[in-house]
């Protein structure tokens, strides 16, 4: 799990925002809808959910590397190293995992069958300069049908991720990839969990693995609340737990920790990230005080307890930012970062969106500090519908699904970019 450490006060930042690509108007790929990966190097990966490939309206997508400027010189370096062509895949809304060898792997919601794919892409070896694709899974309706969340990997490099649609009763399903072992080459899927709209439904979002083995994610629709029929008629979503299962049986349990009821948030639709003491923290894309989405923290039971405790740490009320897509990072001071895909500086037309951060409570006051870093520009690329990552220097990359250079913003989905913001008061772990 990714830990939290305690807080530590605050210092004055001036966040300063630089691009390190731009997407459409004659460039490769456009609309990144993902948090980006990086690798032991410093390369930045990430995906295009539009262009490039020509078998697919508005294009089927790619997978990009993103190199660090070369000794004396300033800008990154962007390489293609996969373009889509809906028979290797068609539509990736989420990002790549990188492995220990540098290896990639990734969804898309398209492809081979219409209902979605897992891939790999292998490193060029010696003497080579493209990469190699192999896909894993084609996903039928049954097994699983348009994986949005990312993957992840526990240390034995078995894979485990989400479907939003498909599974035994349609509303999305949990699945694993067990890594090839001596004497089996294939990796073998398995469907650990299927969501049947009261326990959730329509998980976007990545999973989240503790040390026991237990996943944590949150389903985007669904649970036991009826109070979001304004948005969607299957409940306002989950927070749940998956646990595999005990010694002797077959079948892994799942939990709803807490079912949204919009007062308290909204349609959550990333994934979780956890403290040293178990507290899980995420954001809801709507509901709360504004309806325009909040950061939560769950609590876990108390000794001889068994329900998880909700609090809303901050909700959005547009001016602030709206509507946030996109997970948390937690720095070493115990802040939060992350971004809304709408709001902040600007008008309701262009819907710029924001970086912001949340502070835990200093001084003797109880309340969450909510500050925005930076509300992101037209000429920029503006919409950021995913999370962020760092780097040891505490320099935060994002990006930004539409808009940028020379782009008219014409129409919705149209270029997009990858930006970095330095000088944010992040604090690396160590």
């Amino acid at each position: 799990m990714a830990c939290i450490a305690p807080a530590a006060a605050l210092a004055h930042h001036n966040p300063r925002p630089a691009i390190l690509a731009f997407f459409g108007d004659g460039r490769p790929g456009e609309d990144p809808k993902s948090t980006l990966a990086t690798d032991a190097a410093g390369n930045l990966y990430g995906t295009t959910s539009g262009a490039e490939g020509a078998d697919c309206r508005h294009g089927c997508g790619t997978v990009f590397q993103l190199t660090p400027p070369a000794s004396s010189q300033t800008a990154w370096t962007e390489n293609v190293i996969l373009t889509f062509d809906h028979d290797n895949g068609a539509y990736p809304q989420a990002g790549v995992l990188v492995d220990k060898r540098g290896h990639l792997f990734g969804t898309t919601k398209g492809g081979k069958g219409h209902h979605g794919l897992v891939y790999e892409l292998i490193p060029p070896g010696a003497g080579e300069t493209a990469w190699k694709e192999k896909i894993h899974v084609i996903f039928d309706g049954a097994n699983g049908e348009y994986p949005d969340g990312a993957l992840i990997s526990d240390n034995d490099g078995n894979l485990y991720g989400t479907t939003s649609l498909g599974g035994a009763f349609g509303f999305g399903t949990v699945f694993e990839l067990s890594s090839p072992v001596k004497g089996h080459p294939k990796w073998t899927y398995t469907l650990l969990y299927s969501f049947s709209s009261t326990d959730g439904a329509i998980p976007l979002g990545s999973l989240l693995l503790d040390k026991s083995g237990n996943l944590y994610g949150t389903t985007s629709q669904g649970g036991a609340s009826n109070a979001c029929t304004a948005y969607y008629a299957n409940g306002c979503g989950t927070v749940f737990e998956l646990s595999p299962p005990a010694s002797g049986q077959t079948s892994w349990t799942e939990t709803v920790l807490t079912s949204f009821n919009n007062t308290d948030g909204a349609l959550p639709a990333a994934n979780l990230i956890a403290d040293s003491g178990g507290h899980l923290y995420g954001t809801t894309s709507l509901g709360g005080a504004s309806t325009q989405g909040t950061v939560f923290e769950l609590t876990p039971p108390a000794k001889g307890q068994q329900s998880w405790t909700e609090t809303v740490l901050t909700s959005f009320d547009y001016t602030d930012g709206s509507k946030p897509l996109g997970g948390l990072l937690a720095d070493a001071a115990g802040n939060l970062f992350g971004t809304t895909g709408t709001g902040g500086v600007g008008n309701r037309q262009i819907q710029p969106g924001t970086v912001f951060r949340l502070s835990p409570p200093s001084g003797g006051t109880t309340d969450w500090m909510l500050t925005t870093l930076y509300s992101l520009r037209k000429n920029y690329g503006v919409v950021p519908v995913a999370g962020l990552i760092s780097d040891n220097a505490g320099n935060l990359y994002g990006t930004a699904e539409y808009c940028g250079s020379n782009i008219t913003c014409s129409r919705r989905y149209n270029g997009g970019s990858v930006f970095e913001l330095s000088d944010t008061g992040f604090v690396p772990p160590q």
